[in-house]
């Protein structure tokens, strides 16, 4: 999702937690203590760790741009760690901020129905 109101990029702990296995980095989440409470996305307030990342976009002739950035990652809660999965109702989304989004020129049209990111230069 494109959030313009969201002031940081979140994405979805479990998305994030088989990448970082994937390229070897340990998501032991108690050894980060870079944390933020956030307010305003989800049913209630999530408490958010802060993942340092590469983000990879491709644009539409196959080429790839890679921004450095921050991310936030949704912290499990307790009823999500004792239940073994996260509640449809509590699942945060995965977006992009206005971190990540304030490096491009962002054009929505609605006919036809798309979404354009140009690198701002």
């Amino acid at each position: 999702m494109i959030d313009t109101g969201a002031d940081y990029t979140i994405v979805q702990r479990e998305v994030v937690l088989s990448l970082l296995e994937t390229a070897g980095v340990d998501p032991d989440e108690s050894s980060n203590t870079d944390q933020i409470l956030l307010n305003g996305v989800g049913p209630v307030p999530i408490t958010c760790r802060i993942q340092r990342a590469g983000l990879k976009f491709v644009d539409t002739d196959g080429g790839e741009l890679v921004l450095a950035s921050s991310i936030l990652v949704p912290q499990a809660n307790e009823d999500t760690q004792h239940s073994g999965a996260e509640s449809e109702r509590s699942r945060v989304p995965s977006l992009l901020g206005r971190d990540v989004l304030q490096r491009f020129e962002f054009n929505l049209s609605y006919d036809p129905p798309t979404v354009s990111l140009t690198l701002n230069d």
